[in-house]
């Protein structure tokens, strides 16, 4: 055997052990770095998903406490009659606001009235079917701190249901009349609704109940530390929810996507085949003679590939040379893959951070920026607000006027925001159905304060018409503003939300800042 076949061959078996070592090495790292994604990718897809309940709780909460703020009904509870219920409270009139059943308790929780909307035998059927729900309300309001939420899910003998619960008192707020109960079932429509909203395809399967438990706060949806990720054949994600009781009574799953495992392979199938042939190019051109020559160039080829690897800048090329040989043709394929890698990522980077309808940015770009502010006002110590802002009764709007007009007005809110918010360094996004938020770097709360009232004005002065809002006749926005003290990211958020909240709750088409100032500001 000659000494050129012995280098060859010595060279061949080290490229094809040293590739193979690189080849299993990325081949894990990247297996464990696509399930990390896949994995948050469906925990993010289930808060999308228990974020469209919980808004599905809210409507059902707002009718509620529009109902039992009602002087006809705290009336009744003074003096019952059949006149009212009959008009009022009817099947029929349960139906068309989407509830299933109702109950009216007295200041004693005794039951004054009942009604359902859904298709029983017999009235006492019915009665039977939906009084585990009026014991737990039961159950719940005697423990009830000034901090829990008064509404969850609950289950009962056709299944889980919304279920709500406020004191009647006159309009002015006057008067101790007891408490109005509505409930809905979680049907097949409701079920594939949530399916339409979110494009997520999920089960609701209930579960042997666990202990009673109320927290000393309000109950979640969903219990966080229940997640479980099944194996990597199945790709499904499982969660239990609490009911109004703080029990788990359902355990939801989700099957979640692993398109990305699967281009992770073709990419590690690609790099092996890539690799295979260099080895066989270099082997060629040592054949021919060409030592030196192919030595030296490999040499800054593979340091050129290293640096790119490394610092994963797909900016750079490799050195071509001026030879037109196999090493000057792989080198240039090289660099037009460069070229697409790049572009393709600049496209991917560009899609995956904006909102497709409103052409700003979306929840993962807000959440990557606002984290970004966040850690520059925390070393710079520097100004940072927060926005967070939602358009008044745009499910009415959207149920009267149809989604097509629905996204008109949502493309008109983040062009108004993207001309009141127009500095270079303010960011606005899309985090939600109709909801938006504006980071506004080196803002005060001052000046937080006179964005909000702008985009307040912008809207009232676009008088786009509401007919269905119960607020105005034009389209209106609430606004949680807050400013940034130190605190995280997740903090700040829910101060941000907690002033919508307040926003929404003190009359709709205003803003709320929290933390309130210490002299009264003008709204």
């Amino acid at each position: 055997m000659s000494l050129r076949i012995k280098i060859i061959s010595l060279f061949m078996i080290s490229l094809l052990l040293t590739s193979w070592i690189a080849f299993l090495i990325i081949q894990h790292n990247l297996k464990q770095n696509y399930r990390e994604i896949e994995h948050k990718e469906a925990i993010s897809q289930l808060n999308h998903l228990v974020r469209n309940i919980d808004d599905d709780l809210v409507q059902l909460n707002q009718m509620n406490a529009d109902w039992a703020v009602w002087d006809e009904m705290f009336l009744y509870t003074q003096k019952p009659t059949n006149q009212f219920t009959d008009s009022q409270v009817n099947p029929a009139s349960l139906g068309t606001i989407g509830v299933t059943f109702a109950f009216i308790q007295d200041r004693n929780d005794r039951t004054m009235f009942f009604e359902t909307s859904y298709n029983v035998r017999t009235r006492q059927d019915s009665l039977t079917i939906f009084s585990k729900v009026l014991q737990d309300v039961k159950w719940v309001s005697i423990r009830l701190l000034p901090s829990f939420q008064n509404c969850g899910i609950d289950t009962t003998e056709l299944g889980a249901v919304y279920v709500c619960w406020q004191e009647i008192h006159m309009t002015n707020g006057a008067g101790d009349g007891g408490t109005l109960i509505f409930g809905k079932l979680i049907d097949n429509a409701v079920l594939d609704r949530l399916t339409s909203n979110t494009g997520i395809r999920f089960t609701l399967q209930p579960i042997s109940p666990s202990e009673a438990k109320v927290p000393g706060k309000s109950i979640p949806l969903f219990d966080a530390d229940s997640i479980q990720f099944g194996d990597e054949q199945s790709n499904q994600l499982s969660a239990k929810l609490f009911n109004i009781m703080g029990q788990h009574v359902f355990e939801i799953k989700l099957n979640y996507s692993n398109e990305i495992s699967r281009q992770g392979d073709t990419i590690k199938s690609a790099i092996m085949q890539t690799i295979v042939a260099v080895i066989l190019v270099n082997a060629a051109i040592l054949l021919a003679g060409f030592h030196f020559i192919l030595i030296r160039r490999l040499r800054r080829m593979v340091k050129e590939l290293n640096s790119v690897q490394k610092s994963n800048n797909w900016t750079g090329f490799i050195t071509t040379y001026n030879d037109s040989d196999e090493l000057h043709e792989i080198g240039q394929a090289i660099n037009q893959m460069f070229v697409l890698i790049r572009d393709q990522t600049s496209n991917l980077e560009q899609v995956a951070n904006t909102d497709s309808l409103t052409h700003i940015g979306n929840r993962r770009a807000f959440t990557d920026r606002l984290k970004m502010e966040l850690a520059r006002s925390t070393r710079d110590e520097s100004d940072l607000a927060l926005l967070i802002i939602d358009v008044d009764c745009f499910k009415q709007y959207n149920d009267y006027y149809g989604h097509l007009a629905g996204d008109e007005v949502l493309k008109q809110l983040g062009k108004s925001l993207t001309e009141i918010a127009c500095r270079p360094t303010d960011f606005v996004a899309r985090i939600g159905g109709e909801e938006f938020a504006v980071i506004l770097q080196s803002t005060s709360r001052g000046g937080a304060i006179h964005i909000a009232k702008a985009l307040i004005d912008t809207m009232a002065h676009l008088r786009l018409a509401h007919v269905k809002s119960s607020v105005s006749d034009f389209v209106t926005i609430s606004i949680g503003v807050t400013v940034f003290e130190g605190e995280d990211l997740l903090a700040l958020m829910k101060r941000a939300d907690d002033a919508l909240y307040m926003a929404k709750k003190t009359g709709r088409n205003r803003f709320v800042v929290l933390p309130e100032a210490d002299s009264t500001e003008p709204h």
